[in-house]
C-alpha cells in the first residue's frame, strides 16, 4: 500500500495525517521517517506551521513552508481537502478507507463536530488505528480547553520546578510539550498496530500532552507521595549533588557535574588538595552551607580556562563534564558528524541541514528521502487512489 521507493520499518503502512502545527505533525514526522507513506491531509490555505518564519531565500508558504514546518514535514505527500464540505468529508472518507492509521490533534469537540472522531472513522473501518493527540486527551472536565506549549508545560508540573527559588517558575527552553505529544503519539501508534497486526483489531489511542509532561517529573511527584514534601525551584544546580551547575568559563559556559569526590576536582584543577582538605566542605550539606565559598574556590580557575579545555581534560579523568553548544557549535559538533546525523535531503531547495533518526535500525534503515511536500502537491494523484473525485 505504500508510495514507491519507500523503506523501513513501516514500509507498507500507510497513515492519513489530520495534523498540523507541532504536536500531531512530529508524531507523522517519526512514522514517515520509519518508512510509513503518510499522506498529510491539509486545509485550504495550508496547516498553519507553513506560515512561521523563518523561510529560505525564495521560499513560500506553498512550495514548502518555513523551516518549522519542513522540519515535521519531511517524507510525507499531501492533498488539500476542506473538511467542512460534503465533498471534502467524502473524500477522506475514501482516504481512511485505503489507510492503516489515522492521526488528529483537534479538540475533541471539534474532531467530533467535523466527523473526525474514531467513533465515526471505525463504524467504516472496523480495525482502524487512530492516534488523537490533545492538550488534555479525549476525556475529562479540560478536553475541550484551548492550550499551547506554554499552558502544557504548566499545567503538567515542569514549570514549577523550573528557575530560581525566588523568582517566578520558567518555561524550558524550545517547544518541548509539543514534542513530548509528538514522540509519545508516535509510541503509542507503532503500540497499537502492533496490537493489530497481532489481534486483528484497531483501537483508539488518547495522548494528553499535559500527562507527557507530568510523566517525566520522576523524584519530584515521589518526593511529596512519600514524604508530604513539595519541590521548591533551585537555580540551575542539583542541590544533592554538588557542585552540579552550569558555570561561567573563559568562552562562555560549561557543566560541571557532581564529582565522585572532591579530590577528583582538586585534580582537574591543580589545587593540591584545597577543596578535599577543607573542612568545610567534607559533606553534602557543608557544600550546599559554604556554596559561595565553594564557588569562589572554583571560579578563577574557570575564568582561566576554555570550555573545550575544560571539557576535553575532566573527561580524561572520567567526569562527565558537558559543553554548551549554541547553534553553530551543535552544526559543526565532531562526534554528531561522525555519525552523519545532519543530513541534506536531495532535491530539497531550501539546502537545509536537517537533525536525522534519534535512534538506528542497522536492519531497517530509517532516512529522510524527500523534503516537506508543496501544498497540495499530490492531491491529484490520492484522490485518484482513493477513487473519490475532486477535491472538496
Amino acid at each position: 500500500m505504500s508510495a514507491p521507493g519507500r523503506q523501513g520499518p513501516l514500509r507498507g503502512v500507510r497513515v492519513a495525517d489530520l495534523t498540523q502545527g507541532v504536536a500531531g505533525p512530529y508524531c507523522t514526522k517519526l512514522l514517515a521517517d520509519a518508512g510509513a507513506d503518510v499522506i498529510k491531509v491539509e486545509k485550504p490555505g495550508g496547516d498553519p506551521a507553513r506560515f512561521a518564519a523563518p523561510f529560505p531565500s525564495g521560499g513560500s508558504p506553498a512550495n514548502g513552508g518555513g523551516a518549522l514546518f519542513r522540519h515535521l514535514n519531511t517524507n510525507k505527500r499531501s492533498v488539500v481537502l476542506d473538511l467542512k464540505t460534503p465533498a471534502g468529508r467524502e473524500s477522506l472518507k475514501g482516504l481512511v478507507a485505503n489507510s492503516d492509521i489515522v492521526v488528529e490533534n483537534y479538540r475533541p469537540a471539534t474532531a467530533r463536530a467535523l466527523g473526525l472522531d474514531y467513533a465515526t472513522l471505525a463504524a467504516a473501518k472496523p480495525d482502524l488505528v487512530m492516534t488523537s493527540i490533545s492538550a488534555f486527551g479525549q476525556d475529562g472536565p479540560y478536553r475541550d480547553f484551548d492550550a499551547v506549549n506554554m499552558t502544557a508545560l504548566a499545567m503538567g508540573g515542569l514549570m514549577h520546578v523550573t528557575g530560581d527559588p525566588n523568582r517566578e517558575p520558567l518555561m524550558p527552553g524550545g517547544l518541548q510539550a509539543e514534542y513530548q505529544g509528538g514522540l509519545n503519539g508516535a509510541v503509542g501508534t507503532m503500540a497499537a498496530w502492533l496490537h493489530h497486526n497481532i489481534h486483528g483489531t484497531g483501537q483508539h489511542v488518547d495522548v494528553s500532552v499535559m500527562e507527557c509532561i507530568s510523566a517525566n517529573l520522576e523524584s519530584m511527584l515521589f518526593m511529596y507521595t512519600f514524604m508530604g514534601a513539595v519541590r521548591r525551584r533551585w537555580y540551575s544546580r542539583n542541590i544533592t549533588s554538588l557542585p552540579s551547575e552550569i558555570y561561567r568559563c573563559k568562552d562562555g559556559h560549561v557543566v560541571v557535574i557532581g564529582v565522585r569526590m572532591l579530590e577528583d576536582l582538586d585534580l582537574l584543577m591543580e589545587t593540591g588538595g584545597k577543596l578535599a582538605g577543607d573542612p568545610r566542605f567534607a559533606t553534602m550539606n557543608g557544600r550546599f552551607t559554604n556554596y559561595e565559598d565553594f564557588q569562589a574556590i572554583m571560579q578563577p580557575w574557570l575564568d582561566e580556562h576554555t570550555s573545550a579545555e575544560i571539557f576535553e581534560r575532566a573527561q580524561e579523568l572520567r567526569l562527565p563534564f558537558a559543553l554548551v553548544p549554541d547553534m553553530t557549535d551543535l552544526l559543526d559538533n565532531e562526534h554528531l558528524a561522525y555519525r552523519g546525523f545532519f543530513v541534506a535531503i536531495p532535491g530539497d531547495e531550501a539546502g537545509l541541514r536537517y537533525p536525522g533518526a534519534p535512534f538506528r535500525l542497522p536492519a531497517s534503515p530509517l532516512g529522510l528521502r524527500t523534503p516537506a511536500p508543496a501544498l497540495g502537491a499530490d492531491s491529484a494523484v490520492v484522490l485518484d487512489m482513493v477513487g473519490r473525485g475532486r477535491v472538496g
